[in-house]
């Protein structure tokens, strides 16, 4: 991860902990760092997932991993508050079959004290709704061919 996350404090160390899980492009290792309540939710809003509940967005992310090799994520800015993490990132994706997509971001995520530990309950997704239509689109073109 470049321009990464410095976790110097329990909230950092949880945000970076679930973006790294992310990045493995497996939804299994992302579901130990997000609440029970976890939602998602992009902006400009998305007819099809306005705001999605733990289950919903694991299985869209599952498709969707399963159709990517890799992604990069560079951190531009990190700011935190009590109980939120913001942070303005870009990412440099390559797609199982090559395509190279990049995806632009402002996030929010909010944090709550669950099992012992800090948890994301909240990932708000400000993103360019072209880059973001565009690898979606991609993901779900690639997952109806059966592709991935």
């Amino acid at each position: 991860m470049s321009g990464g996350i410095n976790p110097t404090t329990p909230q950092l160390k949880a945000v970076k902990s679930l973006m790294d899980a992310y990045l493995t492009l497996d939804v299994k290792n992302v579901k130990p760092f997000v609440s029970k309540d976890f939602k998602f939710q992009t902006f400009p809003k998305i007819d099809q997932h306005p705001v999605e509940a733990r289950d919903a967005h694991f299985e869209r992310y599952g498709a969707l991993f399963s159709s990517l090799r890799k992604i990069e994520i560079t951190y531009h800015e990190v700011i935190e508050a009590p109980g939120r993490v913001i942070f303005h990132a870009t990412a440099d994706i390559v797609t199982a079959d090559g395509t190279e997509l990049d995806y632009d971001t402002l996030a929010i995520l909010d944090l709550v004290e669950e099992d012992g530990g800090l948890k994301i309950s909240k990932f708000r997704d400000f993103s360019d709704p072209e880059k973001r239509h565009r690898l979606h689109g991609w993901a779900a073109e690639t997952l109806a061919k059966g592709e991935a």
